[in-house]
């Protein structure tokens, strides 16, 4: 008997997928019940460059390895050349079809306890089970119970995984008739000769002796996902991936040395294979208009050779490139990997503020006063000083690409179980052969808000984080772009673990900034937005620095809610943001050993990008501590 459950396709990509366990309401019968996904029902993601978000993959499976993780079915993205073909970008039908759903799945576990006699009942399938409304009651000895799912499995760090059976007594003549379970005591009772059984289980793959665990707590599995903005330009996209001197064109562009349209005729010029020099055809041009000036012919061959030499355009990209390289001192940078995800992540950074669809503050003002929410600009104004912004804008129309690659069980940074047994396995196939990678396609609206740069490096200044003699130039913009771009190396930062600070001091700080002011306004968001916090997502950009905060469904775009708080309530939301995280209900053990929690800045793992890691309220609101007089100087710290 088929049963069908509506979920949004955003829902699906985080809870719903291959070897997970979830809740499953049946509307006909009022029932809830756990399940286990089987498999989607899907189609190829189109419009996708296949390549980019396979790069992206093969990153994150190389930052678990070297944490001392391992992996498991990944074919070539485990290895340095990817074969393209081995992999299928995929998303789930919305056939709607309730004989055809996009996602399968059955009854999990299939072991029930009756919640009067506490007998314990097993069926074999899913299908046995949901056929008779009756099977929902305890037939032992006509006892009629309601019957109610033990919700169990066992879940290795292996990546194995399964739902508790039935235990048996020891006496082949009592078998299973007679076992009884007690929630919350993990075993088994024979009621015929007393005997327990404890619900201990080995992997049969690892070996590892399991506990049960409960269905809900969170670690069955833990799926490893991305989100990455789309590059709307195909040809740029590869042209980051491929071609040797992107990053350094790119940081150009980011420090004002060329235009936005210089930058677009560069990229084109470059992957149309016509950057070569262009010497000889611009000598000949002039060369032959110099004579037809009446020049002589020796004295317009060295002007002709001069001028050529000067406009060639090969000539140009290279001393541009070189002019960058000497700027670009980081040890991060001297390597592919971390030039081309800086180069990334500037390139993604500039896709929201040329957004076709955007409102500045000055936009912004003019339709809060229209609307009579503010009264004077300086409302809106005062923002940037009072609290070290520099650029505040709402966007629309910014394309994101959430992906999820694998999962582990049990844990998600190999360095929490030691000695390498915890091992990310890619998503079931779908088709024999061919790796799956699910991805979901979203255009959102959200605000996006750009640190004074200035300011956060006074703030590590403050705190004896970077010495005064190693900082920049505050009042040179140049110099501070550069200071961040050197200083905050993106491959220290790993989705699931917090940032080693003995390693990577500076962009630790920046990050841990920047993140804890992102989740203080999410956290206050749902007054003003009129969305559940958990539809808002983050991205963050810790080398510019800055971060968007954006709507994860397509219902609160269609509705304009980050526009309208951004005309109507930007500074009350900001305001609240701020004096929300001077207090926590768990306070002191909050601020004094944990520096967050639930009560403050953590918000649902759906919505963080880095699954509240790093993060630190008295990097906002300053702490003294009173044992060893050690002060944090808090960035809105008044």
């Amino acid at each position: 008997m088929t049963r069908v459950m509506p979920r949004s396709v955003h829902q699906a990509i985080f809870k719903y997928l291959p070897d997970s366990w979830g809740d499953f309401y049946d509307r006909e019968s009022r029932v809830s019940y756990n399940m286990k996904v089987y498999i989607w029902n899907s189609d190829r993601l189109q419009g996708v460059n296949k390549k980019r978000l396979l790069n992206e993959v093969r990153n994150e499976i190389r930052q678990f390895r070297d944490r001392g993780g391992k992996v498991l079915g990944f074919g070539s993205l485990a290895t340095d050349k990817i074969n393209l073909e081995e992999y299928s970008i995929l998303t789930p039908k919305c056939a709607e079809n309730p004989q055809v759903p996009d996602i399968i799945s059955n009854v999990s576990p299939l072991t029930f306890v009756c919640n009067k006699c506490h007998g314990v009942t097993t069926f074999n399938t899913s299908q046995e089970y949901l056929q008779y409304p009756k099977n929902r009651y305890c037939k032992k000895n006509d006892c009629g119970g309601e019957l109610k799912q033990i919700g169990l499995v066992y879940a290795c760090s292996c990546g194995w995984a399964s739902p508790v059976y039935s235990g048996k007594c020891s006496n082949p003549a009592h078998g299973n008739k007679f076992i009884k379970f007690y929630s919350g005591d993990y075993k088994y009772t024979c009621s015929k000769d007393g005997k327990t059984f404890e619900m201990y289980k080995f992997c049969p793959e690892c070996k590892q002796r399991l506990a049960p665990k409960n269905i809900n707590s969170g670690d069955i599995f833990i799926p490893f996902n991305f989100t990455i903005i789309e590059l709307l330009n195909n040809q740029e996209e590869n042209f980051l991936i491929d071609n040797v001197d992107a990053p350094f064109i790119v940081v150009a562009n980011w420090l004002n040395r060329i235009s936005d349209d210089e930058y677009n005729k560069l990229v084109k010029s470059v992957m149309n294979d016509d950057d070569n020099s262009n010497y000889e055809e611009l000598y000949q041009q002039y060369f032959n208009q110099l004579l037809s000036n009446g020049l002589p012919k020796e004295q317009a061959e060295t002007i002709a050779k001069n001028m050529a030499a000067s406009n060639d355009k090969n000539k140009q990209k290279l001393e541009l490139v070189n002019n960058v390289k000497e700027k670009l001192t980081g040890d991060h940078l001297n390597y592919q990997y971390g030039s081309r995800k800086l180069a990334i992540s500037l390139v993604e950074y500039r896709t929201i503020i040329n957004s076709d669809v955007k409102l500045t503050i000055e936009q912004g003002i003019e339709q809060a006063m229209a609307q009579n929410n503010i009264f004077t600009k300086n409302e809106y104004l005062d923002i940037y000083a009072k609290y070290g912004f520099s650029r505040i804008e709402a966007c629309g129309k910014i394309p994101l690409l959430n992906s999820v690659f694998g999962y582990t069980r049990r844990e998600s940074d190999p360095k929490a179980l030691p000695g390498g047994s915890l091992t990310l396995r890619a998503l079931k196939e779908e088709r024999v052969g061919t790796k799956n990678i699910y991805g979901v396609k979203l255009n959102t609206e959200g605000i996006l808000f750009e640190m004074d740069r200035a300011r956060v490096v006074k703030w590590l200044m403050d705190n004896e984080i970077l010495d005064e003699d190693l900082a920049p130039d505050l009042e040179d913009e140049e110099e501070l772009k550069l200071w961040f771009l050197n200083n905050i190396d993106l491959s220290g930062i790993t989705t699931f673990s917090n940032i080693d600070r003995s390693t990577h001091l500076y962009t630790a700080h920046v990050y841990n900034l920047i993140h804890s002011v992102c989740h203080a306004l999410i956290k206050e968001s749902e007054e003003f937005s009129g969305l559940d916090k958990n539809s808002l997502g983050e991205y963050l950009f810790p080398n510019i620095p800055a971060f968007f905060i954006y709507c994860q469904n397509s219902q609160g775009t269609s509705l304009g809610s980050m526009f309208s708080l951004y005309t109507s309530v930007l500074d009350k939301w900001i305001a609240r943001a701020k004096e929300s995280v001077n207090k926590c209900v768990f306070d002191p053990i909050c601020i004094d050993r944990d520096r967050a929690c639930l009560g403050c800045l953590y918000i649902n793992e759906i919505s963080c990008k880095h699954f509240n890691k790093d993060l630190d309220r008295r990097n906002l609101i300053g702490y003294t501590d009173v044992l060893t007089d050690n002060r944090t100087y808090g960035y809105w710290e008044d």
